[in-house]
């Protein structure tokens, strides 16, 4: 596969790091705390595990697909049948997690700030915008995405950290009286915002041969870190019952939270403001996976002629629930399609990697006779008696 630039080791890890956190940490605490109760920020922290379990059995992929096109890459692991049946699912995944957050974004806008705006005008706009960002090579939406991650990560950051002065850590103690079942289930919970870092296999064949082995981790602890800070901060400020009955958690948190100095009077208008960087973030990306996915399909040579294509289609599907509970619903059934295309598949990709790299190491060397020189004319040599030739 030729490529003028590699996407660096540095720009995979803020794209997964960026596509994750999106309309997810707005609901999380919710979701979390319905199910672990007191154990809410110890069940987010959990949750990054099998990310970076799953990050990083993407990573013993990277001698399969460096340097060629990801579908190669597949069938030589998995055959063409199941290659194209799991880039068909890559696809479908990636298109409506693309078009759904965004259809989120708008009315999370619409109910908070531009309350007299069609959700359809807010809407257009974010998909214009994800559209023009994939409509380029990899590296330029690797750089552009690093370009705003510092940003994100200083400012999201502050914000969790100035929200916590509200907090009453009662309410976030642990209590593992009950078992590991509560613990679970909000892990379970938890792994639903942290859907997209499936994007990393469609970066695998593109990416420089640099170690990468900090890479799963690092990824999954930084947003793990940033989920568990908002959960603290939600479930101790609004109690375990309380937040529960929050549509948003997280910007209601950060109506109630003041800056020493009255800085900000209006701080949840940083946080939009940000996050709708975040989303923003999350769109593109997700879009330019779906794009990936099918040129690996379709075998084309470029992706980008495929992302103004799909904007009707994502018009259409990001209209297709009638509101945010309907949107909440869809949500969630990405969240279970994400545990089978970002877990389950990745997990099973590495153990036949795993086995065809094995028995690749443990067979035989072929056992090739030397060749004997031979004269023209010359008599051949005869072993005698005792095994010297006569």
């Amino acid at each position: 596969m030729r490529t003028d630039q590699a996407v660096t080791v540095r720009g995979a890890l803020t794209v997964v790091v960026n596509i994750v956190i999106g309309v997810g940490i707005l609901t999380l605490p919710r979701e979390v705390a319905a199910k672990a109760g007191p154990n809410s920020v110890l069940a987010t922290l959990l949750g990054a595990v099998p990310v970076a379990v799953a990050l990083a059995a993407l990573n013993a992929l990277v001698p399969w697909m460096r340097r060629q096109r990801l579908e190669r890459g597949l069938e030589g692991l998995i055959g063409r049948g199941a290659t194209r049946l799991l880039l068909g699912g890559y696809f479908v995944f990636y298109l409506a997690f693309a078009a759904v957050i965004a259809r989120a974004f708008a009315e999370v806008v619409n109910a908070n700030v531009l309350r007299n705006t069609p959700v359809e005008a807010i809407l257009l706009p974010m998909l214009l915008a994800a559209v023009y960002l994939v409509h380029h090579r990899t590296v330029t939406i690797m750089r552009a995405i690093e370009l705003t991650f510092p940003v994100l990560l200083v400012t999201l950051v502050v914000l969790a950290l100035a929200t916590m002065g509200r907090a009453n850590v009662i309410y976030v103690r642990p209590q593992l009286g009950l078992g590991l079942g509560p613990v679970l289930e909000g892990v379970a919970a938890s792994l639903f915002a942290y859907s997209g870092y499936g994007i990393y296999l469609f970066l695998l064949p593109e990416l420089e041969d640099r170690p990468r082995r900090r890479l799963p981790w690092l990824a999954a602890g930084t947003v793990g870190l940033i989920y568990s800070m908002v959960v603290f901060s939600a479930v101790a400020t609004f109690g375990t019952v309380e937040v529960q009955r929050i549509t948003w958690p997280t910007i209601e948190l950060v109506k109630v939270t003041q800056i020493p100095g009255r800085v900000l009077e209006r701080l949840e208008s940083a946080f939009l403001a940000v996050w709708v960087t975040a989303v923003f973030t999350t769109v593109g990306p997700g879009l330019f996976a779906a794009a990936k996915a099918l040129q690996a399909l379709l075998g084309l040579e470029e992706h980008r002629a495929l992302a103004p294509m799909a904007l009707p289609v994502l018009y259409v599907v990001a209209l297709l629930p009638p509101n945010f509970a309907a949107v909440a619903q869809v949500l969630m059934v990405l969240g279970w399609a994400s545990l089978v295309l970002e877990i389950a598949a990745p997990l099973v990709l590495w153990a036949v990697a795993a086995v065809r790299g094995w028995r690749h190491r443990s067979a035989p060397a072929p056992r090739t006779r030397p060749a004997v020189p031979h004269l023209r004319g010359a008599a051949p040599v005869r072993p005698g008696p005792g095994g010297r030739g006569v």
